[in-house]
């Protein structure tokens, strides 16, 4: 949410202006909340070493398990000892990534 107030600010301003920026952090604030939690509980229900890749794995669907485990493994790595996990630079990425893992599942 903070990585992404830069390269979003301009547009929110523009066509919101600053009581949708206002109001919208709060907002996304509370549904990224949801998703957190939602996230924690089916995580603590199921507790598994690895629940990144696991977890990829499982909601992948058997086909393409061992690829979603594969790229959350070198999403991580970027995320967590490089310094390029800034939005502007993976979120193109991941957008065709997961587009890639729509379209792939529908056929």
């Amino acid at each position: 949410m903070l990585t992404g107030i830069t390269t979003l600010y301009n547009t929110g301003l523009a066509f919101g202006g600053p009581a949708t920026m206002t109001l919208g952090w709060f907002v996304d604030g509370a549904f990224t909340m949801a998703v957190g939690l939602s996230m924690a509980e089916i995580c603590s229900a199921f507790p598994t070493s690895g629940g990144l890749y696991y977890w990829s794995a499982r909601l992948s669907g058997d086909r393409w398990a061992p690829f979603a485990s594969w790229i959350t493994g070198w999403y991580y790595y970027f995320h967590c000892y490089l310094p390029i996990h800034h939005v502007s630079v993976l979120a193109p990425f991941i957008k065709i990534v997961a587009m890639f893992l729509l379209v792939a599942r529908a056929i």
